[in-house]
């Protein structure tokens, strides 16, 4: 039996949930027409995980979680406004305005940590939101109101 080595190189392009691997160089090899593809887990954010960068994702994400919240009290998710989304740079907190469209309650500052690709509520309310849970340094870059 006679071995024969062969090498070629690929390359790859993920989208939302699978990879597209397409061959880009070969040699003593044909691959056809039909490049092999393979499934890959879905990844939200993966090309703002490297920037930091918000996307449209993140924000419907901070208002889902809002909207879910336990801390909301008798404000319903359909008689909400939120606004007002901020996100720090190393994007692991975020921020926003909460505000009922009937006036039922004064609008609240919302303050929310993200773990893995989870965001949860933290704390909400008029006046020193995150105080001993998020670091001054957060507060501040989300300008959250009121002293500690």
């Amino acid at each position: 039996m006679k071995r024969t080595t062969v090498t070629f190189t690929i390359g790859a392009l993920l989208v939302g949930g699978a990879a597209v691997v397409a061959p880009t160089q070969a040699s003593a090899l044909e691959l056809g027409h039909h490049a092999p593809s393979v499934q890959v887990p879905a990844v939200h954010h993966a090309a703002a995980a490297s920037t930091h960068r918000t996307t449209a994702t993140d924000s419907q994400l901070v208002v889902t979680a809002i909207r879910h919240s336990n801390l909301l009290g008798a404000v319903t998710p359909s008689n909400l406004d939120i606004s007002q989304v901020k996100f720090t740079a190393d994007h692991a907190w975020a921020s926003a305005l909460a505000t009922p469209k009937n006036g039922q309650t004064d609008p609240a500052q919302v303050l929310l940590k993200k773990s893995g690709a989870t965001w949860t509520v933290r704390d909400l309310g008029t006046a020193s939101i995150g105080c001993g849970i998020a670091p001054q340094s957060v507060r501040n870059t989300l300008g959250l109101h009121g002293p500690c």
